[in-house]
């Protein structure tokens, strides 16, 4: 059955509704901003979180828990201590305080300003994160994007319809060990180690992150560039047009 189009508008609320609607969004915001605590240095507390909570409130408001919770979906045992949701948003706060490596994340279980400002009491070990990051695949890189997409629409349904500039950068990443995929490219510092070449779109001079792509890294620069182009303009919102394109990508030449 298909449903039958309608010429039915939507019911146009009162004022005396609207009204309501925004007061009860001032008190959410207000009670929100009420949790942001006064920050001192001294040698009795010291954390490294204590301007995090700025990020952690604009989280909340944004209502991140439930976006991440709306577009990331993975299967997990019944007696799971932290969801897939959960442990997406704690590797965000460890990327946010610069805990980019595993064996550095286990320092939020013992910060008493972190515990403070995001309210938990247990916090995963770094064994827990490699173990979740071991099960995902294709799809939920496709899930994540989607939810930054998300992200990207509705700062964008902010503001007005507005010209934009896209950044394209290509960045070698060097590995130690044996990872999947790698290979012997271009590398300015580590001559002959093994990379990944990270290809990343963001705005420029606000810095949303757009597209990321990762390569090989004897990746040659110009390779599917136009087809990353294609996918930067089918990621961005409608608000957003684009004026032009930086790059900065290395090629290869091959003289004869």
């Amino acid at each position: 059955m298909v449903p039958q189009a309608t010429n039915h508008a939507p019911e146009q609320k009162t004022r005396r509704e609207r009204r309501m609607e925004i007061l009860a969004e001032r008190r959410r915001i207000k009670q929100i901003v009420k949790k942001l605590r006064p920050v001192t240095f001294d040698n009795n507390t010291v954390t490294e979180a204590g301007n995090f909570q700025f990020l952690a409130r604009f989280k909340e408001l944004i209502g991140l828990d439930a976006l991440i919770e709306d577009h990331f979906h993975l299967e997990q045992k019944a007696n799971c201590v932290y969801p897939a949701s959960k442990l997406v948003d704690h590797l965000l706060d460890c990327a946010l305080l610069g805990h980019t490596r595993f064996s550095h994340m286990n320092a939020l279980q013992s910060d008493p300003g972190y515990q403070i400002v995001t309210g938990v009491d247990r916090f995963p070990d770094e064994s827990t994160f490699r173990g979740f990051l071991g099960k995902l695949s294709w799809s939920h890189l496709i899930q994540l994007v989607a939810l930054n997409r998300d992200l990207l629409a509705r700062k964008a349904r902010t503001g007005e319809k507005r010209l934009v500039w896209i950044d394209i950068d290509d960045t070698v990443i060097t590995l130690f060990g044996e990872q999947e995929g790698a290979t012997n490219g271009y590398n300015p510092r580590y001559h002959g180690r093994p990379s990944y070449k990270i290809r990343v779109a963001f705005i420029a001079g606000s810095g949303e992150l757009i597209h990321l792509q990762v390569n090989p890294g004897n990746t040659n620069g110009m390779k599917d560039l136009l087809s990353f182009v294609k996918e930067i303009e089918a990621m961005l919102p409608p608000e957003w047009i684009i004026e032009g394109i930086r790059a900065d990508v290395r090629v290869k030449l091959a003289l004869g």
